[in-house]
């Protein structure tokens, strides 16, 4: 395959992907029980089925991880009852803390920053960036 940089890496985001899929069930099965609005508003906890997953995940921090299922908040964990997912059993929760006015992820230290009330501490810290605090 000529067109490739790593067919290691294409395997590596096919997993990924893979998982996303389950992701995306599992949010949808919640919406569905009014337990959601949307993605943003859940915190999911994945026991992945594969320990390979597991590590190619436990290469990018929790927050990354959130950012590309568009959630809250992700952590693994052990899953009694939850979405049995083909690459994953996946629990999904309401996420735990305020709205961010800015990314509108839920976060527990949304609002602790009194120069930027309204907001996660990471859109504090890029809103410090911008304006050269």
């Amino acid at each position: 395959k000529e067109n490739y940089l790593s067919e290691e890496l294409e395997e590596k985001w096919n997993k990924i992907f893979a998982l996303r899929e389950d992701v995306l069930k599992a949010l949808e099965e919640k919406r569905k029980e009014k337990l959601l609005g949307n993605s943003l508003d859940a915190k999911i906890i994945v026991q992945p089925i594969d320990d390979t997953l597991k590590q190619i995940l436990s290469q990018y921090d929790n927050n990354s991880i959130a950012d590309l299922f568009i959630v809250s908040q992700f952590e693994f964990g052990n899953v009694k009852d939850g979405f049995e997912g083909r690459y994953a059993k996946i629990k999904v929760t309401k996420a735990e803390g305020k709205k961010c006015e800015r990314c509108w992820k839920v976060d527990p230290n949304t609002g602790k920053d009194p120069e930027f009330p309204g907001v996660c501490p990471r859109c504090s810290k890029v809103l410090k960036e911008e304006n050269n605090y």
